[in-house]
């Protein structure tokens, strides 16, 4: 019996063993080692920008091959044509079409790859072979689109002055001046908004001036420089230079104000926020008022400021965009009337252009809403279809912007002519999703 019993054992490793050496077989005699796309030859006029240079995974465990990138929204898939290479003796595509290895040329043109394409890879040994199946992955949502959503109708209730929006410690702050006191609404999301007492704030400023500085918020009042690490505890720093007027911009480290006198708009520096520089004598028709700002980094990796539209010391309304990388030259980049003169812009640097929100003229609002220079201010042209923002976002002036975490785009509030809106609103370029390299946020 025990006999029996042994020689069972042998014919069940035996079976065991050439099961293994089979699966071996299949492994090694009928593997696809690479995988990429070529555009088809007929599709001249819809080729896929670089398609050889997407990376695809060829996956042994699930039997898949998929490409790690997606390929672009809406592309064409009818005329494509797969090169591949491995250790099999030959292949069939679809159990139909012969894929010859060592051919000079293939045995068809372009394959429709909006049907399913499998790939059997067969071995010379009788009956082993592979199927391999392609997942092949498009993008179903358009990436240049910005998708915008009004998130609150009304973030405070109290009667309003004047306000401003910062980014500042992971949060939005909207700080708002009834006239006689400053509050501070704070928010996550744009949606959810919670008041917050503030102390200490200096009282007749004007808190549009309000800049961002080495994670601090700075107002410049009465010759005093006024500090917050909190956005709600404010105090004075410093005693300031009798001749600033306001607050202008940060950059590089440096703080940056600006003093008016007799017609004349000048420009001053601070490291330490107690020694001031005289950094340059700011053009004729700089503006002095109603100007929109923003800091931002350049593709090529340099800091720069513009100060867009605003009035003139002389009360000139301006169409400007000027602009500077050190603070001591400024060059107004536009050329020509790409937009009327106007004041009261949010100017914001997203995805590597800049836009420009509201605005008014003498005779009121500015219409359209939203403009967008894909230069960095040398010319300005109206949104496209997908760049739009949402047509119930009502037109207004000195609205407040700013880039949060995960892309998204704000605009809050602002004012018509009778009042302010109190509305928030946030936007994002689907493809801003898809590109891992991208910053998350930019405050």
């Amino acid at each position: 019996m025990k006999k029996y019993i042994w020689l069972l054992a042998v014919v069940c490793f035996i079976g065991f063993a050439a099961c293994d050496t089979e699966t071996d077989a299949e492994k090694t005699l009928t593997t696809i080692t690479s995988f990429k796309l070529k555009n088809g030859y007929n599709s001249k006029n819809d080729t896929i920008y670089k398609l050889q240079n997407y990376k695809f995974i060829i996956d042994t465990t699930t039997m898949t091959i998929y490409n790690e990138d997606s390929l672009p929204y809406q592309c064409r898939l009818d005329s494509l044509v797969p090169v591949f290479s491995g250790t099999a003796s030959y292949y069939y595509l679809n159990d139909t079409i012969k894929y010859d290895l060592n051919a000079k040329g293939f045995k068809f043109d372009t394959l429709d790859l909006n049907q399913p394409l499998t790939i059997t890879a067969y071995a010379e040994k009788k009956g082993v072979s592979r199927t391999y199946t392609l997942d092949l992955r498009v993008h179903q949502i358009d990436p240049e689109l910005y998708v915008w959503e009004g998130l609150n109708s009304e973030i405070y209730t109290e009667n309003a002055t004047n306000e401003v929006l910062k980014s500042f410690d992971q949060s939005l702050w909207l700080f708002v001046d009834n006239g006689s006191s400053v509050s501070a609404m704070e928010s996550a999301d744009g949606k959810s908004w919670t008041k917050m007492a503030v102390s200490g704030f200096p009282q007749g400023v004007d808190i549009r001036t309000m800049v961002n500085w080495n994670e601090t918020l700075c107002l410049y009042h009465n010759d005093k420089l006024y500090t917050s690490t909190d956005a709600t505890t404010w105090s004075v720093k410093a005693n300031g230079n009798g001749a600033i007027t306001k607050l202008l911009f940060a950059m590089n480290g440096v703080l940056y104000a600006q003093a008016i006198a007799n017609g004349t708009s000048t420009l001053y520096s601070t490291i330490d926020g107690s020694t001031w520089n005289n950094v340059a004598t700011l053009p004729t028709m700089f503006p002095v008022s109603g100007a929109g700002v923003w800091t931002d980094t350049t593709t090529s990796g340099a800091m720069r400021t513009y100060v867009v539209g605003g009035r003139a010391a002389d009360g000139t309304l301006l169409n400007s965009v000027w602009c500077t990388e050190n603070g001591e030259y400024w060059a107004n980049m536009i050329s020509g009337d790409w937009f009327s003169p106007r004041e009261g812009v949010a100017v914001i640097q997203y995805d590597n252009v800049l836009m420009m929100f509201g605005g008014r003229d003498d005779n009121g609002l500015v219409s359209p809403m939203q403009l967008v220079s894909p230069d960095f201010g040398v010319t300005w042209r109206l949104p496209l279809d997908d760049e739009n923002i949402s047509t119930l976002c009502t037109p207004r002036y000195n609205a407040n912007v700013a880039q949060g975490e995960h892309f998204y785009l704000y605009l809050i509030s602002g004012r018509n002519d009778s009042r302010f809106i109190k509305d928030s609103w946030r936007g994002r370029r689907n493809h801003l999703l898809f590109n891992k390299n991208r910053s998350k946020r930019r405050f």
